[in-house]
């Protein structure tokens, strides 16, 4: 395995993560050349990554493929891969978006070049039926709902082993002191920005108090309304009420 495979994330060296510029041309030639399928592709936006959905000639959609920011190294893609087929194995309830594989088994997977440099692309089960997400009204049975495919995510992680999980996130809560400490700066107001920084200290103090004795482990920590796919035949969240009525 290259160094480069070995190279992980560490958030507090990185100033952006804008997502790779790939088009769609390019996104049709990689899934062609390197991943096996000859389809149109179609832009599907990001945070970070260059997602594109793939269609067919018939407009079947038959996955996504994601091209990760460079930032990220193959060792940490297969840790994704990972935690997904191993939620996805102990949930088969769920719908998961793992990686799909060649006929021998292998992921389709490969390394390219983008314009920001040597990125990471794959094939990933597309998930119909749209997010969550929007100004809509989540139901108390809904977020009930999240919080049991949190907890179903959580107790499937929680032996999952991987070295591609040795990178620094701003998302992850043991580095919760250091993200604020770099962001705190953003913080227009300076008697808010010291109030921020002073609960925060206060905080993280009593946290390292117990620190030894939490558990730690793989979670996802974002199923959100915008990371949850509802299915094509369930109905979507009601709309919020509104004091504008239409005729």
């Amino acid at each position: 395995m290259s160094h480069d495979e070995h190279r992980t994330i560490d958030f507090f060296t990185e100033d952006a993560l804008p997502a790779p510029r790939v088009t769609p041309a390019d996104a049709e030639r990689i899934a062609a050349q390197h991943l096996g399928f000859d389809a149109h592709a179609e832009a599907l936006g990001s945070q970070q990554d260059a997602n594109f959905l793939l269609r067919d000639e018939n407009g079947t959609d038959l996955a996504v493929l994601k091209i990760a920011n460079p930032a990220f190294g193959a060792v940490e893609i297969e840790a994704q891969d990972a935690a997904a087929d191993l939620v996805s194995l102990a949930h088969p309830e769920l719908r998961v978006a793992t990686v799909l594989r060649r006929p021998d088994g292998s992921p389709r997977r490969t390394a390219v070049d983008t314009e920001s440099g040597p990125a990471v692309a794959r094939l990933l089960r597309h998930l119909p039926g749209g997010t969550l997400s929007g100004p809509r009204h989540l139901s108390p049975s809904t977020v009930a709902a999240m919080g049991t495919i949190v907890g179903k995510v959580s107790t499937a992680l929680r032996d999952f082993r991987h070295p591609g999980l040795d990178r620094v996130l701003q998302w992850d809560l043991q580095y919760a002191d250091r993200v604020v400490a770099k962001l705190a700066g953003h913080i227009g107001e300076p008697e808010r920005r010291a109030a921020v920084r002073a609960a925060t200290a206060e905080a993280w103090a009593r946290i390292q108090q117990v620190a030894d004795v939490l558990p730690s482990q793989a979670v996802h920590l974002d199923l959100t309304d915008d990371n949850l796919i509802r299915t094509p035949d369930s109905r979507p969240p009601c709309r919020t009420a509104s004091s504008t009525s239409v005729t």
